[in-house]
């Protein structure tokens, strides 16, 4: 990078998703979920399960309750599945 070259302009988070292009690979989200209390999430984690095509997760059971919880419907891969 010279001395004249900005770095771009970052972006919000919600204007982040909008800007991936699918062809380039698309985007990886890593969202924590409540271990314990399933009201122990945030809104921005709830909004980007409802955003995202699929859902990685190490246990599909517990990953399902809480999508359940809050309405959401997306298919769901185990993490152990996706390393072999």
């Amino acid at each position: 990078m010279s001395a004249k070259t900005l770095p771009p302009k970052a972006t919000k988070a919600a204007n982040a998703a909008e800007a991936v292009n699918p062809a380039d690979g698309g985007c990886l989200y890593l969202v924590g979920t409540p271990i314990g209390n399933l009201e122990d999430i945030t809104l921005r984690a709830l909004r980007i399960l409802k955003e995202v095509d699929k859902i990685a997760c190490e246990d599909t059971r517990h990953t399902l309750k809480l999508l359940t919880k809050y309405d959401i419907h997306k298919p769901l891969v185990s993490y152990h599945d996706t390393m072999n």
